[in-house]
């Protein structure tokens, strides 16, 4: 999954880059004195939003509220000590930064793999107004073969595919991106929806969040996909991830740092014993050397991991000083 991941992210990055113009409909007037009750006026079918595009099997979504983030007092500096590494040219990253200035939201949606076990990263939504003509150009810039882009037409939206995945237009202010079937199949019939987020245990999670609308959330509903990727990627043993009903996550920053996370689980007893592994796990890193390095003893400190009931739940407040403290330690970081 993780090199999938990377890939598709590089794509989604990509996506910021690719605007094309909108089509504009207009209307008549009726002047013909005939009155209204006359009329027969069908109605107007709501316009589709942005998530109506996410496939039906998404059970995880990754919401990056990219104006809230800019607004982050610690916005400039992270920018900085990107600019000071030698990952991307000059006018590369004067060509990113200029896209996530343009940029509002992003959502990154997962899904089930192919074999229905793991997690395979779905599609990628992004909203924002570029110039006109300026994402094209980047994109073109950024990717290894540029010649090999060619623009086509699914179900009336304009797009660009190239190997492996396909960019395509929504409307003015939203794109996809994608591989190029689960593109074309999200375009000429849009889900409208997707059923995880109507589970009562996505909503318990999000309303666990005591900050749903931060800078970056994430939220997921239990089955087999996330069963599968907690036992693989946590110390969780099969029977503690199998229990496991939703996870939900959020971070902000806007006066020092919030970070919030939960697992929804079967029963008490299981949230409990989530919250002991938690609370060796961060024993373990307070007497790490990296901790010590950097100075997390009384960031460390500060985390309260308790059992809810059912949640096990894990939630930190970082002061703004020691935010600022540790963004200057990261340019050295970033450089090495």
């Amino acid at each position: 999954m993780r090199d999938q991941t990377i890939r598709h992210a590089r794509l989604g990055a990509c996506a910021l880059f690719v605007m094309l113009l909108a089509a504009c409909g207009g209307g008549t007037a009726n002047t013909s004195g005939t009155t209204a009750d006359a009329i027969d006026v069908a109605p107007v079918p709501p316009e589709p939003q942005a998530t109506d595009y996410l496939p039906a099997d998404t059970f995880a979504v990754l919401t990056l509220d990219v104006t809230r983030l800019r607004s982050s007092p610690y916005y400039p500096t992270v920018v900085e000590a990107f600019k000071s590494t030698d990952e991307m040219s000059a006018e590369e990253e004067e060509l990113l930064h200029g896209l996530v200035e343009r940029t509002s939201t992003v959502w990154a949606a997962v899904i089930p793999d192919d074999d229905g076990t793991g997690a395979d990263l779905g599609v990628i939504l992004v909203e924002g107004d570029y110039d006109p003509g300026q994402p094209e150009a980047a994109l073109r810039s950024v990717v290894p073969n540029p010649d090999q882009l060619q623009p086509i037409e699914i179900a009336g939206h304009r797009a660009l595919s190239g190997d492996g995945g396909t960019l395509a237009e929504i409307d003015a202010r939203h794109w996809i991106i994608g591989p190029p079937e689960r593109v074309r199949a999200l375009l000429e019939n849009p889900p409208g929806g997707f059923a995880a987020q109507n589970d009562p245990a996505w909503a318990e999670a999000q309303q666990w969040l005591q900050r749903p609308d931060a800078g970056i959330t994430f939220v997921a509903l239990g089955g087999p996909a996330l069963h599968y990727e907690l036992e693989r990627e946590s110390p969780m043993d099969a029977q503690t991830a199998a229990s496991t009903r939703a996870v939900a996550f959020s971070l902000d920053a806007d006066d020092g740092v919030s970070v919030e996370a939960m697992g929804l689980m079967g029963d008490h007893d299981v949230a409990a014993q989530v919250i002991q592994w938690v609370q060796r796990q961060i024993d373990q890193l307070g007497q790490s050397m990296v901790a010590g390095m950097l100075g997390l003893g009384p960031i460390l400190q500060g985390i309260v991991a308790q059992a809810e009931g059912t949640v096990a739940g894990i939630r930190l407040n970082v002061p703004d000083a020691e935010v600022r403290r540790l963004l200057g330690l990261l340019p050295n970081l970033m450089n090495q």
